[in-house]
């Protein structure tokens, strides 16, 4: 696969690599998902280019493995923030109950009390496309969502 060279804000290297195209099976699976997310608004056409960490942390560019999250979090110098504070730029991350990362997204719209103080996120589902949804309304378990901000 393909690489580009980017590295933390401390010049550690993120591993990445620019995936292949998006295949007929993946395709059938994205409209399949489209049913079962009526309320998420697309953004772009499917690309294998990148997935979601790399939409978050780079800028679309490539794919970026689910490892490679806690140190761009540390490096960058993120730092945690409450749901209630959140603000549009700041990053949500999905994570199971061992704390393993499993999707991120960008905060677009702060949580506001007529939407039941649920954050609107914009992110990258595998190869589909870019999606705008509510934090809650994600192929993703969102039981365990965390929010970050660079200092």
């Amino acid at each position: 696969m393909k690489s580009i060279a980017m590295d933390t804000a401390l010049g550690n290297p993120i591993a990445n690599d620019q995936g292949g195209k998006v295949s007929a099976y993946e395709l059938n699976i994205w409209a399949a998902m489209r049913k079962d997310y009526p309320n998420a608004k697309v953004r772009t056409m499917p690309t294998a280019r990148y997935n979601c960490h790399g939409y978050t942390f780079g800028s679309g560019r490539s794919t970026i493995s689910p490892d490679e999250i806690n140190k761009i979090l540390k490096d960058d110098d993120y730092q945690s923030v409450a749901e209630t504070n959140v603000l549009p730029g700041d990053i949500v991350l999905y994570t199971t109950a061992d704390g393993d990362v499993e999707h991120s997204g960008i905060v677009v719209e702060r949580p506001l009390p007529e939407s039941l103080n649920i954050p609107l996120i914009v992110s990258k589902w595998g190869n589909a496309p870019e999606i705008v949804h509510k934090a809650n309304d994600c192929r993703y378990d969102f039981t365990h969502a965390r929010y970050y901000r660079l200092k």
